[in-house]
């Protein structure tokens, strides 16, 4: 349980670095980005997978939403090209079912870039 809660920690400050572009109003949100490069029919690398996976919210999970995009159109990494379309169903899924807001972080651990 410890080791659970640390995680989720971790990865909530984690998300902070993607607010901008995958955090929903109100809602603390831990998550984590992913980006790979796959090989085609040929064996070369020759695509992009961009990923994001996102617990919502952090304080009082709810949801887990995963999305994965082959060959995002703007850039690879996955808090920039996953992280809106996370944002746009937890925006809704929030709504929807009227989950409260989150209480305000006060357990938040450095993270190195």
């Amino acid at each position: 349980e410890q080791v659970a809660a640390q995680t989720l920690n971790a990865m909530e400050s984690s998300a902070d670095h993607y607010s901008r572009f995958a955090g929903v109003d109100g809602y603390r949100i831990a998550a984590k980005s992913g980006t790979a490069e796959v090989p085609g029919a040929d064996g070369k690398l020759s695509s992009i997978i961009s990923d994001w996976s996102g617990i919502i919210p952090a304080d009082n999970p709810r949801f887990v939403i995963t999305v994965v995009m082959k060959d995002p159109s703007v850039g690879g990494f996955g808090g920039l090209t996953a992280g809106p379309v996370f944002k746009r169903i937890g925006e809704f899924l929030m709504q929807k079912y009227q989950v409260p807001t989150s209480a305000p972080r006060t357990d938040a651990i450095a993270v190195q870039w």
